[in-house]
């Protein structure tokens, strides 16, 4: 997928990421101009009823979850995508990254508490 390609009624902007099993692009509503972080399963997986479970049960998951450190989902779909919120601060491994780069000092408990945080709300909520 590139950007500028539409999907459902959203139009893709930019690739965020990706990894073995599809990529994330960011995108932007065709009504409201609202940015999401849209999550593509890998077409040679979509065939594969292990991997479409595992997609639509990190949505089923997602969409019970509240909290600032995890993206509220808007639609739950493994051909369309998962639409979650977008939020803009940007990817923890190229934050740490750059913190690495400039050669600062790394405070692992800035991170993990905000991980923690989110963890324990999953938990709370499974």
């Amino acid at each position: 997928m590139q950007p500028g390609y539409s999907i459902s009624y959203y139009e893709l902007a930019e690739k965020l990421g990706e990894n073995t099993t599809g990529g994330v692009y960011k995108a932007l509503g065709l009504d409201l101009k609202r940015p999401v972080a849209r999550k593509f399963l890998r077409a040679s997986l979509c065939d594969t009823e292990e991997q479409v479970g595992r997609f639509e049960h990190e949505a089923s998951v997602v969409e019970i979850l509240n909290h600032a450190n995890i993206p509220a989902i808007r639609e739950i779909s493994h051909l369309e995508g998962l639409p979650f919120e977008y939020l803009s601060g940007g990817m923890l491994k190229s934050a740490l990254d750059q913190l690495r780069a400039a050669r600062q000092q790394i405070s692992p408990d800035y991170y993990a508490i905000r991980l923690a945080n989110g963890l324990v709300c999953g938990y709370r909520r499974a």
